[in-house]
């Protein structure tokens, strides 16, 4: 298992069934708050990812899940950020774009 990305929200490793995303755990927050939020979070997020997978959205099929973590279908290719970043510097060259 790799460290992908480390965010805010979760940290995403890749594994050899496919990525895996975590939600990190608040220290900051009440423990039984923090177990709530990240177990309901993690709830939406399958059930929109079900929803738009199964209406045709080009989006990671959820192959697992666990109260905080999800197991994601690897998509190949360039990372969104990116890809959009890319393609602002593609259509405004002189402007100057963060990485």
């Amino acid at each position: 298992m790799k460290l992908l990305s480390h965010a805010a929200e979760a940290k995403l490793y890749i594994t050899k069934e496919g990525i895996l995303k975590d939600r990190i755990e608040k220290t900051y927050r009440h423990p039984q708050l923090d177990a709530k939020l990240r177990k309901i979070r993690t709830r939406a997020e399958a059930r929109l990812l079900t929803k738009a997978h199964q209406a045709g959205i080009p989006v990671p099929k959820l192959l697992a899940q666990t109260e905080t973590t999800l197991l994601l279908e690897e998509i190949k290719g360039k990372k969104t950020r990116r890809h959009t970043r890319q393609s602002i510097k593609q259509a405004s060259p002189h402007e100057s774009v963060r990485n």
